[in-house]
């Protein structure tokens, strides 16, 4: 079993390639599909199973994940099963619809607005606390999707990583 679970696009692999080492270098198993599905398994239930077994559900926030309809299915799943689901954004986009609902009232880590280390902090902080049961780091400094309007409005771009 993984503490995290991250759910990017391909595009993205950078960036998701990054995240998942600097999280291992500090104690936290991610669960990544290219590292992860051994040859010959069933990728889809793989996958489901990884989401079902994760602490938190890590939503990479570019334009790519959110047009990805497999992202999409990975963050309907990670719903279902009341895993805790952080977005985290890298760089500008817009929510669609499809997602919108299910992001709304979601805190967000901002890798865009903040320097990678303070935004790698953060997230650390709020896997721990998933993984250990503890309450949620407080989010009196971070605006939800729809009270920072990244449901309704672009995120404001930077180079994040």
């Amino acid at each position: 079993m993984s503490d995290a679970f991250i759910s990017y696009s391909r595009t993205d692999s950078a960036f998701a390639d990054k995240l998942l080492h600097d999280l291992e270098a500090r104690g936290i198993p991610v669960w990544i599909d290219r590292d992860n599905i051994e040859g010959g398994a069933a990728w889809r239930a793989s996958i489901s199973t990884a989401i079902r077994s994760c602490c938190a559900f890590i939503l990479v926030l570019p334009p790519r994940s959110t047009e990805s309809g497999q992202v999409s299915k990975e963050l309907s799943v990670a719903e279902t099963h009341n895993r805790l689901i952080v977005p985290v954004v890298i760089e500008n986009c817009v929510i669609p619809p499809g997602m919108e609902l299910q992001l709304a009232e979601l805190q967000w880590i901002s890798f865009a607005d903040h320097p990678y280390d303070a935004a790698l902090e953060r997230l650390t902080r709020v896997i721990k606390e998933a993984r250990s049961g503890a309450p949620a780091v407080s989010t009196t400094d971070v605006p939800s999707l729809s009270e920072s309007g990244l449901a309704s409005r672009p995120v404001p771009s930077s180079s994040g990583g």
